[in-house]
């Protein structure tokens, strides 16, 4: 009698059904992520489109002819769905908040009211791109000197593991002792040798646990908010970044004639900081008592005098929302020069770290030849 593979081999029964099962299916599916940078290219094209008088519905329909990725096909299908079915194109959006933030739907929905749809979404658009710039320049400030130190770290742990074992035989033959950096730089080689493995999962839990620890404890939490800002050179630049996006996102939700209590509620969702948030829900609160923009901002010592005379101005002259866009260029500015002096700073700073690290550890292990070599002359 003839046997199955499975039979014969009872694991391939456990393989075929862990190949079949919807575990190892859902890895290979492709993924339902949506770059941000392909749903603001979505919105340009839409904005285009209504701007050339063509009806809603037809230009999601020659959006969804023009696209290729899988899962902004789906998203489109299902926003046509909604749209045929009677549904506004805010609300069709606001279906898919992982793609479309609270801003974006809040415009859209103004557009909508006001009869234009097509110029809205120009300002919208205009306004990711100003953000994703904006976060591009932080990010740019924040993994430059990282990835230097990682990769200075990375040829540390190689010239250890793999390099400085072949001095210890030739120092084996020494009969005099070995200075003491050298004798560290050997410990530390032997020690990754034997116990590397641990020393890195011990190092990844350590920074998964740290990250778990600030995000989930509210004391924590609370101690980095109010300390970042006071970082040194990063402080400055994340300061400002808060402020430009403030000022960015206040002067959109105005131009787009939201009343100035509900755009700064929605300014707050969209700060991304929890002390910017607080700062402004109490602006808004202290708003919706009657007070000024100006004398509410003033009570908090979170915003810079020139923002303050910035906004005093603007309510003064009757061109709040011209002064605020004013005020997110001059910060963006502000940050792009930070971020060129900073870069030009740290970058002979890591030179140094890199070149002493590095060059200081091949140096320890060339220590006992010169001085076999004095003793010898």
């Amino acid at each position: 009698m003839k046997l199955t593979l499975t039979a014969r081999f009872p694991g391939l029964a456990g393989l075929t059904q862990l190949l079949s099962s919807d575990t190892l299916l859902s890895f290979i599916k492709p993924s339902d992520k949506i770059p941000k940078s392909d749903i603001t290219r979505l919105l340009v094209q839409l904005a285009n489109l209504l701007s050339a008088n063509i009806a809603l519905l037809e230009a999601i329909h020659i959006l969804y002819k023009s696209q290729t990725h899988p899962a902004i096909l789906k998203m489109i299908d299902q926003i046509r769905h909604d749209l045929e079915n009677g549904n506004s194109l805010s609300l069709a959006l606001a279906r898919h908040p992982k793609h479309f933030d609270a801003l974006s739907c809040r415009l859209i929905a103004c557009g909508e009211q006001a009869g234009v749809l097509g110029g809205l979404l120009n300002q919208l658009c205009q306004y990711r791109e100003n953000m994703e710039a904006l976060k591009q320049k932080v990010r740019k400030a924040l993994s430059y000197p990282t990835g230097v130190l990682m990769l200075a770290l990375l040829i540390s742990w190689a010239l250890l593991i793999w390099v400085i074992p072949t001095f210890e035989d030739l120092y084996k033959s020494f009969a005099s002792h070995l200075p003491w950096i050298t004798q560290i730089i050997m410990d530390c080689s032997k020690f990754l040798q034997d116990q590397g493995g641990v020393f890195l999962i011990s190092c990844g839990l350590t920074g998964v646990s740290l990250r778990w620890l600030f995000a989930n404890i509210q004391a924590l939490n609370q101690f980095w908010h109010s300390q970042k800002f006071r970082l040194p050179l990063l402080g400055s630049i994340l300061r400002k970044s808060a402020i430009a996006r403030f000022a960015m996102t206040l002067g959109t939700v105005s131009n787009a004639g939201l009343a100035l209590d509900k755009g700064l509620e929605t300014v707050a969702e969209m700060c991304g900081d929890k002390l910017f948030y607080a700062a402004i829900m109490q602006v808004r609160d202290e708003i919706c008592l009657g007070v000024s923009l100006q004398s509410a901002m003033q009570k908090i010592p979170l915003f810079p005098p020139l923002v303050i005379q910035m906004i005093a101005i603007g309510e003064n002259s009757g061109n709040l929302n011209t002064m605020l866009m004013k005020m997110a260029d001059y910060y963006r500015e502000e940050i792009n020069y930070q971020v060129d002096q900073l870069t030009s700073l740290i970058e002979p700073a890591l030179m140094v770290v890199l070149g002493g690290l590095i060059g200081g550890m091949i140096l320890a292990m060339y220590l006992p030849i010169f001085s076999l070599g004095s003793v010898l002359t």
